[in-house]
């Protein structure tokens, strides 16, 4: 058995111990904490249906303390509603968002110094959670948490913070273009992409395709608003920064970048700007498109 597996399984049954002695002493801080680790211990171990019934039984002893009028230390109080909202998250997302939104009222409690939490762990718990929102259709409740992490890593140039920052200003764009705010998604965007890019000069980027997409989305947005020139200077960013991973062989999207050939292409022919163009519509065809040689010859463009 591995080493890891060997240490959870003696963590386990610490936990076990706790849990089955403080049942029956209390107080019910511990047995609260004590459910708590436990039920983390299970989702590491991916007893998913025990870990949301320690869960369970740590949101019911939250209630029987604050019902008393007694305090629950803030970051176990967001840790228990934080890891039974990710263990919802398939199976009811409804019941995911429902427990992120116990989440939000706390976050100005969440200092640094509570338990299970140090600033990097509250801003990474919230671009999560902002994900898990965005991806089950509830946006509007990523806002609270995007904002948080905007704030705790802004001003701080450590790379990772960095990274994170590129990604939490791409999840605040998206959300406030889903919610029409065309305006401020653009300014988002543009945030992302000077973070984003100062990263890829240095090579501390962790994920490319978030600086590209940055470009494509803000390029979108451009478009959709007449701005044209600036529309084709985004995508031909995003292109470039695609171009590089086509070429290492490390692209697993080519239609994306297909995509953004031809829309860059489209656009300039309707300028009358046709040199620019062939060069979009041979880099399409470059990467095996059906039907870009067809169009390059009707259009009297040479595709050799």
């Amino acid at each position: 058995m591995p080493s890891v597996d060997i240490h959870l399984e003696e963590a386990l049954s610490d936990y076990n111990r706790k849990v089955s002695e403080l049942e029956r002493t209390g107080p019910l801080s511990e047995l609260l904490s004590a459910y708590l680790n436990r039920g983390s211990v299970l989702m590491l171990m991916e007893s998913y249906v025990s870990a949301i019934t320690d869960m369970d039984a740590a949101v019911e002893i939250i209630e029987e303390m604050e019902a008393a009028g007694n305090e629950v230390e803030p970051g176990i109080y967001v840790k228990v509603f934080e890891n039974r909202g990710q263990l919802l998250f398939t199976s009811d997302p409804e019941g995911m968002a429902d427990d992120y939104r116990m989440i939000i009222p706390r976050l100005d409690d969440l200092d640094g110094t509570t338990r299970h939490y140090n600033p990097d762990d509250v801003a990474t718990m919230c671009l999560n959670c902002a994900e898990d929102l965005i991806d089950t259709g509830f946006e509007d409740e990523a806002l609270p948490f995007l904002e948080k992490a905007i704030f705790l890593l802004r001003g701080d140039d450590d790379p990772w913070c960095l990274n994170r920052l590129t990604e939490a200003h791409n999840l605040k764009a998206k959300v406030l273009e889903d919610a029409g705010d065309k305006e401020s998604a653009e300014r988002h965007y543009g945030i992302a992409i000077e973070i984003g890019s100062g990263l890829y000069e240095t090579g501390d980027l962790e994920d490319i395709m978030e600086l590209a997409m940055s470009y494509v989305c803000r390029g979108d947005i451009l478009e959709e608003t007449g701005r044209i020139d600036e529309f084709v200077s985004d995508h031909v960013a995003a292109a470039e920064i695609l171009d590089v991973l086509f070429d290492r062989n490390e692209l697993d999207d080519i239609e994306l970048l297909v995509s953004i050939h031809q829309g860059i292409a489209s656009a300039l022919m309707k300028e009358g700007r046709m040199k620019e163009a062939e060069k979009h519509l041979l880099a399409a065809m470059r990467m095996g498109v059906d039907g870009i040689e067809d169009t390059m010859i009707s259009l009297g463009i040479n595709p050799q």
